[in-house]
């Protein structure tokens, strides 16, 4: 009986410690964007473009919402619906700018040593056909403007980051020439 109990007992820490652990791992990885742009890099360079999608959620960084807080990725991808713009673009398509990806690399990454308040108005996530992210981006963060959020890490502004999306923008080059 008393070895019945310890079995129990002994079987239940390792569900727990299995089930806390797998709940991390995913965080773990989405929170190392070095290792997501060094797959994403992988991944053009074997030209397995074909295997991802890019999806993007935008919304005019000139439109000013009625409220005063800035706009969370959450908020942006979950409402505006009248306002905002989904674009998704199969891999078939993103071969056309295989060059641009290129580009995108461990190396544009600049941690930022400033805080602020994400305030996301262009928001893109690439990922496997699979549905697995590869990594995903939050243009921008106020206070601190022209920095980026990257698999939810701030980092520097580098002009790669809009580059990127741009040719997917609806009308995007009368956008940002205002």
């Amino acid at each position: 009986m008393r070895k019945k109990k310890i079995i129990i007992v002994v079987s239940c820490i390792i569900l727990m410690f299995a089930a806390v652990g797998s709940l991390m791992i995913p965080r773990w990885l989405r929170m190392q964007p070095d290792r997501a742009l060094d797959w994403f890099a992988r991944e053009i360079e074997a030209g397995r473009v074909g295997d991802m999608r890019l999806r993007v959620y935008y919304l005019d960084p000139f439109f000013h919402t009625r409220t005063i807080q800035p706009i969370s990725i959450n908020e942006l991808i979950n409402g505006f619906d009248s306002i905002k713009t989904v674009v998704d673009v199969e891999g078939s398509s993103l071969e056309d700018y295989i060059e641009l990806l290129r580009l995108m690399n461990r190396h544009l990454l600049v941690s930022s040593n400033s805080r602020g308040k994400v305030d996301v108005r262009i928001y893109y996530v690439f990922e496997t056909n699979e549905g697995r992210r590869i990594f995903d981006m939050g243009m921008w963060v106020s206070g601190t403007y022209g920095n980026v959020l990257i698999n939810g890490q701030e980092f520097e502004w580098n002009d790669i980051f809009l580059d990127i999306v741009m040719p997917f923008l609806p009308d995007a080059d009368s956008l940002f020439s205002r």
